[in-house]
């Protein structure tokens, strides 16, 4: 009875090894699979990435020697889309933030940059002469890239170089050896380093270098003020008493600030203060806040004399939105009936109390200036003639609106309703006649969002 038992339990215990063998077996293999399905997908997009970057050269090169508005168009349209599809292709690729860095930023810029001009086309009818010499640079700068792509996707074909190696790599990046090596990374941080000189592209969109040279213009010629002389601006801003505003830090940015905190009974506010000039940027309140019965116009109302008491006495209220219980209201600098859109400040009012509990001031900070506006060349007239007949007007005003380059564009702007219901801003530029933005505006019980 025992030997029998003995024989039993070893029968099963040899069918449990075979099974787990069998099972771990399994396991391998459709581990293996995956992975070979992954690196099948890496090099499929790796391929992808190659060819668009290839196509891109090729239209930049013919992009120069278009001479009509509609080729213009047309070639700039082709060099945005190939520059979408490496964008995409380049997202699936599994590669570091910096193993990538530049390229993404010059795949990126060449697109942002035709699409300016593809907008541009219609107006100038043909490209300038430094626009011509920056898609020179662009393109050579195409070419090299391209060659280079196309180099080391023949060694991934050849087997020189596996993308197999840096799947593994990134997803056991502790257990990878000191001084080892993925040759693809190893090879696109190469392509990397040996990146040609990007031209200056100063132009009306996003990417543009002109950007990174900002200065706030409130700021300018301001003198630097003291620790103190910041505390005492925070306190008379806020009523809290500067015994209790604590500098917990200062940032060296675009916009050097003092941090300060002062600590209540149910949360805590932290105040940005200017070094140059000792102006509020914001104001943020740390405490919960509850639903209440202040409504949309007592919030309005409070917000805008709480920026007359401090000196801002030409904004005018634009848009409001009601979210966690706390309404944030939009407003924007007027001048001689001029709502100058640039130069924007929100302030939040808390819905249970009624009292203000929150500022921001970033976008005047950096834009307002009295300006000189330009003439009126279109009339509000004509620009209504350029609004659909589909839409019927609700509203008008004369504005400055901010470009994609944050330019500033002065139009004719339209408040107009759609046959079902639907509410459109529609702008028109006040000197060239161009229709510059069309926007959606949703509006419900909790505000409004522009899209």
């Amino acid at each position: 009875m025992k030997k029998r038992t003995t024989r039993i339990v070893i029968s099963f215990l040899s069918v449990a090894v075979i099974v787990l063998a069998g099972w771990a077996i399994f396991l391998n293999k459709q581990n293996t699979d995956y992975e070979r399905f992954v690196a099948a997908s890496h090099q499929h997009a790796f391929s992808e990435f190659v060819t668009a970057v290839s196509q891109m050269d090729d239209a930049l090169q013919k992009s120069m020697y278009a001479t009509t508005p509609s080729m213009i168009n047309a070639v700039c349209t082709e060099i945005f889309g190939k520059s979408m599809t490496a964008q995409m292709s380049v997202a699936a690729l599994p590669f570091s933030t910096q193993e990538l860095e530049q390229v993404s930023t010059f795949i990126s810029k060449v697109g942002d940059y035709t699409f300016a001009l593809s907008r541009n086309s219609s107006a100038s009818g043909a490209y300038t002469e430094e626009e011509i010499g920056n898609l020179k640079s662009l393109s050579e700068t195409a070419t090299t890239l391209s060659q280079n792509l196309k180099n080391l996707e023949a060694d991934l074909n050849a087997g020189v170089i596996s993308m197999d190696e840096i799947i593994r790599s990134e997803s056991n990046i502790d257990s990878k050896a000191e001084g080892e090596t993925v040759q693809l990374s190893g090879s696109m941080k190469l392509i990397e380093s040996e990146f040609p000189e990007m031209p200056v592209l100063i132009y009306d969109g996003p990417f543009s270098d002109h950007l990174s040279q900002r200065v706030a213009k409130v700021l300018e010629n301001q003198d630097v003020v003291t620790e103190e002389e910041a505390r005492a601006q925070a306190s008379a801003f806020t009523g809290l008493s500067k015994a209790n505003m604590q500098l917990i830090g200062k940032t060296e940015n675009d916009v050097p600030c003092y941090y300060f905190q002062s600590n209540l009974e149910d949360g805590e506010i932290t105040i940005k203060v200017t070094e140059r000039g000792g102006y509020v940027i914001s104001v943020l309140n740390s405490r919960v806040f509850y639903e209440g019965t202040t409504t949309a116009e007592q919030a309005i109302e409070t917000a805008k004399q709480f920026l007359e008491k401090r000196g801002y006495t030409d904004m005018a209220e634009s848009y409001y939105i009601l979210q966690n219980n706390v309404y944030t209201i939009n407003f924007a600098y007027m001048q001689d009936g001029v709502l100058c859109y640039s130069d924007l400040m929100k302030v939040s009012v808390a819905s249970d109390t009624g009292t203000v509990c929150g500022f921001e001031s970033k976008g005047y900070i950096y834009n307002h200036y009295i300006r000189q506006l330009p003439e009126v060349l279109v009339s509000e007239d004509e620009a209504r003639g350029l609004v659909s007949p589909m839409l019927t007007e609700i509203d008008y005003q004369l504005c400055i609106i901010p470009s994609l380059g944050e330019k500033e564009l002065f139009c004719h702007e339209f408040k107009c309703e759609s046959e079902d219901g639907r509410h459109y801003l529609i702008y028109v530029n006040a000197v060239t006649g161009a229709q510059e933005k069309i926007l959606i505006l949703i509006e419900d019980e909790t505000g409004a969002l522009t899209i």
